[in-house]
């Protein structure tokens, strides 16, 4: 009846009241919520006519009991819409709305339990993903949803990208894999903007061939392949046949890891942690570095939508920094600095300064800060430079473009790439990452920033302490020149001035 009174060639189309409906509708899901989080329960997902609720209970009887609690107090509210108990889920991957995957638990009359997965709205069970996609998402699924600890988890998760990675490599994955299928909603040659519809350009060709025809409402199946040619991904798709008999074509690995593998995993990975898009890059052998700058990119507008930047630990703020580095001065040994103190293996606390970790080496790095200073200098002045460089790089990692020079073409105040014509362009070292490094730099030789629980157990003699505050000067001396932590309110508000019109005598 609901779709009859929305849909406007109904004859019983009536707007109003196809509203009042779902108004009905959502009054009665928040009112259930309400009393749910009154009886002191969570409720983690609503959809149109359910929720899910986290009993924060292990006990599959325990639970049933709570469900039958929450259902008896709702059912008195309502006399035309009752509320039962539709399963018990023992694990739940929430990614958004709709789009959910989980272990449904029942209990059979023998009293044994048995569990099953749930899928909805994920792209594993979309039909327009390759099959090896569908496979790895349901690999890494089938890890995230286990019993398993969550560092096993995550390892094996990583062996599987490492391992599918050199399948493809060395060609070991089946043909039937790698196909993309996709169903002609129309005739092929009634599609007007078909260069960017593989399907499509497979169709057309294969009928210019002779035939059989390919014709509306047909499903093609086709491999992104690399022909040689300076084409987007998009453009070179072949049906699997011609993969067959044209042994020029080889399949584009590159295309299949970035993607297909690439994006059904980190969708699924990104609430869990342990690993992120950049990790997954790695075990793909993408470049991790595009991956990070999206993830910094989507940062950074959900700090614009949500005004100032909350405040972070160190770790988490700087855990993409480069550490700093020189070499000790009698030993030649490489010391690596994260940190203004550090953990020995004794588990006792010593400045990072004080002492070389080569163990066989006497001299303290502090006896010569010179050139401490100097290999800070050098290292802060290749972040500027790096900076400055400009290098713009395509948001699309399967796509190589990397320029200095700006394209003329912009999408949403990005330019976008000349080379695919369909990712936008952004620096590839941003003025944020900038900032973050040297500020890093500043971070490492600020003892004031050592937690007190930790800097009870440290004995910092004044020339100590001066020696960190002369390397930190020293840094803060380079951040004063930089304006990105500036905010100037005059030139933010210059245009809400009111102005007096003058008066003619």
């Amino acid at each position: 009846m609901y779709g009859c009174l929305g849909f406007s060639f109904s004859r019983f189309y009536a707007k109003p009241l196809a509203a009042l409906v779902t108004a009905k509708g959502r009054e009665i899901l928040i009112s259930t919520k309400d009393l749910v989080q009154k009886l002191n329960y969570e409720v983690i997902y609503g959809d149109t006519d359910s929720i899910m609720i986290n009993t924060n209970c292990l006990d599959y009887g325990e639970v049933f009991k709570i469900g039958h609690k929450i259902k008896a107090e709702v059912n008195k509210l309502y006399r035309q819409v009752e509320l039962d108990v539709d399963g018990v889920f023992k694990y739940m991957l929430l990614l958004k709305k709709k789009k959910y995957a989980a272990v449904t638990m029942s209990q059979l009359p023998s009293g044994e339990f048995i569990t099953s997965q749930e899928l909805k709205g994920l792209d594993i069970v979309r039909r327009d993903w390759s099959q090896i996609s569908a496979e790895a998402g349901k690999f890494i699924l089938s890890q995230i949803l286990s019993d398993m600890p969550q560092d096993d988890r995550i390892e094996a998760i990583h062996a599987h990208l490492v391992k599918l990675r050199e399948d493809l490599e060395e060609g070991k994955v089946p043909m039937q894999l790698l196909a993309i299928t996709k169903q002609l909603t129309k005739n092929p040659e009634e599609y007007v903007d078909h260069k960017n519809q593989p399907h499509v350009l497979v169709a057309m060709r294969l009928n210019s061939r002779g035939g059989k025809r390919i014709r509306s409402g047909d499903t093609v199946a086709y491999v992104i392949c690399d022909d040689g040619s300076n084409l987007s991904a998009m453009q070179r798709a072949y049906h699997v046949d011609e993969l067959k008999t044209n042994k020029s074509l080889k399949v584009d690995v590159k295309y299949y890891l970035a993607q297909q593998i690439h994006p059904v995993v980190s969708r699924l990975c990104d609430p869990i942690d342990g690993t992120d898009a950049a990790r997954i890059a790695e075990c793909l052998g993408l470049d991790p570095t595009s991956y990070r700058r999206q993830m910094q990119r989507a940062e950074e507008n959900e700090e614009l939508g949500l005004g100032e930047k909350s405040v972070l630990d160190a770790q988490e703020r700087f855990r993409d920094c480069d550490k700093f580095k020189f070499k000790c001065r009698k030993c030649a040994k490489e010391i690596v600095i994260d940190s203004p103190y550090r953990k020995t293996e004794t588990s006792e606390y010593e400045l990072v300064l004080e002492k070389c970790p080569n163990s066989d080496c006497d001299l303290s790095p502090l006896q010569h800060l010179a050139p401490i200073q100097n290999a800070l200098t050098l290292a802060m002045r290749t972040y500027v430079q790096k900076y400055y460089a400009c290098w713009l790089v395509c948001e699309d990692p399967a796509c190589p473009q990397k320029t200095r020079r700006l394209p003329l073409r912009f999408q949403s105040n990005y330019p976008i790439c000349n080379l695919c014509e369909k990712g936008v362009m952004f620096r590839e070292y941003t003025d944020t990452e900038l900032y973050t490094q040297l500020s890093f730099f500043q971070h490492i030789f600020d003892l004031s920033k050592i937690p007190a629980n930790d800097k009870k157990f440290l004995r910092i003699s004044v020339e100590t302490d001066n020696a960190y505050c002369k390397l930190k000067e020293h840094v803060e001396q380079l951040l004063k020149h930089s304006a990105y932590s500036v905010v100037n309110m005059s030139r933010m508000f210059e245009g809400m001035y009111l102005t007096v019109p003058s008066s003619k005598g």
